[in-house]
């Protein structure tokens, strides 16, 4: 018997296991981030599922600023989706189970607007992009993005991306299938609905409501917030005030048939 050797962080075996043991978890995201940045080194990760609506947030990660993350995505999810140039392959080009690939840098990003919201202020400054074809009437879509202190995507990180797409296709379909099928209470993806949704809301005001969704205490969202718990209650309830509900029930009424 003979020892073999095993892939190292760099092949494509490693990244597809470390894909397989993330696939459903709350920070999906996060460990996609990470297990790409041996090879394609991307600054930050998102996906989103695509029905015909606004594009559902199936999960993020992000080396960036949170502020200027959360901005661009709330931009592109209220408004500028409908701008994107990867829609009409989304909704029309792709056979059911088909993928296909794109890359677009931030000069090519169609509208002034558009590229000011979501790239030149969390500064990207490109974004190779996957897309799953799932059904007739949806598909889902996985975007990895570099940042101004990176630079852009050069050949070779361009042509390991295309090699992974399959595969990340593949895993996002997957985790899209486990997510949304199931009652999903991450306190971090309720707080960016929340800040897409209603944008009336302060950024206090919107965590306080996120956590309060998810089932978290006053007690334990002002130690996740650095807050008195009678600063949170506050919170809470201006969101309330403002949300027009009487309480988290109603809260949570709302919540679940804006989604």
């Amino acid at each position: 018997m003979r020892m073999l050797p095993i892939p190292n962080a760099e092949q494509p075996g490693f990244i597809a296991c470390s894909l397989i043991d993330s696939i459903g978890r709350a920070d999906f995201g996060n460990r996609l981030l990470q297990s790409l940045r041996s090879t394609v080194r991307p600054d930050l990760i998102s996906m989103f599922l695509h029905n015909g609506e606004k594009p559902v947030l199936l999960g993020h990660g992000t080396l960036a600023r949170t502020f200027d993350e959360q901005r661009a995505m709330r931009s592109y999810m209220s408004v500028y989706f409908r701008e994107d140039p990867a829609k009409e392959v989304i909704s029309n080009h792709l056979p059911v189970g088909g993928i296909a690939a794109l890359y677009m840098t931030r000069t090519e990003v169609p509208t002034l607007s558009y590229r000011r919201q979501c790239y030149e202020e969390a500064r990207i400054v490109d974004r190779f992009t996957v897309v799953r074809k799932l059904s007739c009437g949806e598909a889902i879509s996985v975007n990895l993005y570099r940042d101004a202190r990176s630079g852009p995507l050069d050949d070779s990180h361009l042509d390991l991306a295309l090699s992974l797409s399959p595969m990340l296709g593949a895993a996002v379909a997957r985790h899209c299938e486990l997510t949304v099928a199931r009652d999903y209470r991450d306190p971090d993806r309720v707080l960016l609905q929340l800040i897409e949704r209603f944008p009336m809301l302060t950024m206090r005001e919107a965590q306080a409501a996120a956590e309060a969704i998810a089932g978290r205490t006053a007690e334990e969202t002002a130690d996740k917030l650095g807050l008195k718990a009678s600063s949170v209650v506050t919170h809470r309830k201006r969101a309330y005030e403002r949300l027009n509900v009487a309480g988290l029930r109603d809260l949570m009424i709302l919540y679940s048939a804006e989604g």
